[in-house]
């Protein structure tokens, strides 16, 4: 069945000495369209480095139609290690000078960089160099994020993206902005969307109201509706997350949710939990990420859900 979406570009930079990242960047927002797209009614459009290309090559680009322009994006997401980006001091320029002037924008960047280990003499410092100073110099006003090998990147920016929400009730211009403060915070969108990645604050929260538990309701995931449904069942409203040899166990009310899909990177029941939590629809008890009770905005959401259903 066809549906109306608003799409917005992902730009994906990531020189070749971090190609298993580009990959796994390409298939977290595929991932995170096949759980969201229809029930938000946005789409993650992933487009590569061409948005980067020399000034020659883009304005070729421009004359043949193309919109893959660096510009024209949402959002850019960055891996690196040892390497700005493709071969070649001009290139390099015109990477930082792009990277800079989209970041100037207030548009959002979720920059990753590997803490791998790196044997100076196979690489060029002065490359190696300067990726140091754009960590530096983008600390403030880009999502930072360091990770160890290619499952804490994966887990990380999966995480990261989960907790993107869509809000379509507020309109908002000037492109999308990032605080490295309000972490992993996306806000807003250009046009009628904007992303929201937050707890909703106490003073909006209005003691539950009826509005803004129907706000979030049409922001849940299927899963993430059915686990808190399930652990408002339990005796005591709670939901493990426990670590097993084949993966993360998620139970609630003695029931064990577990991903049938095993091509997913992210478990849909891993971000249906993120998703709850980001709308303090429940808190984690022991501050380890392994107990979690659903809380007053939670049960105010489930009776509103029960009441609907009768």
């Amino acid at each position: 069945m066809s549906f109306s979406a608003k799409v917005y570009q992902v730009a994906i930079v990531a020189a070749g000495d971090v190609s298993k990242e580009r990959t796994i960047i390409k298939g977290l927002i595929n991932e995170w369209n096949e759980l969201n797209a229809y029930n938000k009614k946005c789409v993650l459009l992933p487009v590569g480095c061409e948005v980067f290309s020399s000034p020659d090559q883009e304005s070729s680009a421009q004359d043949s139609g193309s919109s893959q322009n660096i510009k024209n994006c949402d959002l850019v997401i960055g891996a690196f290690w040892t390497k700005i980006g493709p071969a070649g001091v001009e290139s390099i320029d015109d990477t930082l000078v792009k990277l800079e002037s989209y970041i100037a924008t207030g548009k959002p960047a979720i920059l990753n960089f590997s803490n791998a280990p790196v044997i100076m003499d196979n690489i060029d410092k002065d490359e190696y160099n300067r990726l140091l100073d754009l960590k530096n110099r983008f600390k403030d006003s880009a999502h930072i994020m360091t990770y160890d090998n290619i499952g804490d990147f994966q887990n990380k920016l999966g995480k990261l993206l989960a907790k993107m929400s869509f809000n379509h009730d507020q309109r908002k211009a000037g492109g999308l902005s990032a605080s490295k403060k309000t972490s992993p915070a996306i806000s807003p969108l250009a046009g009628t969307s904007h992303i929201h990645a937050g707890p909703v604050s106490p003073s909006a929260r209005e003691g539950g109201s009826k509005e803004l538990i129907t706000s979030i309701m049409q922001k849940l995931t299927p899963h993430a509706m059915e686990l808190l449904l399930e652990a408002g069942r339990s005796i005591d409203g709670s939901i493990m997350r426990l670590p097993t040899l084949d993966g993360i166990m998620i139970q609630a009310n003695r029931q064990i949710f577990v991903e049938e899909d095993e091509s997913l990177k992210v478990s849909r029941w891993e971000i249906a939990l993120e998703d709850l939590e980001i709308h303090e629809l429940i808190k984690d008890t022991g501050l380890k990420g392994e107990v979690y009770k659903v809380t007053q905005l939670g049960y105010q959401l489930i009776e509103q859900v029960m009441k609907s259903d009768s």
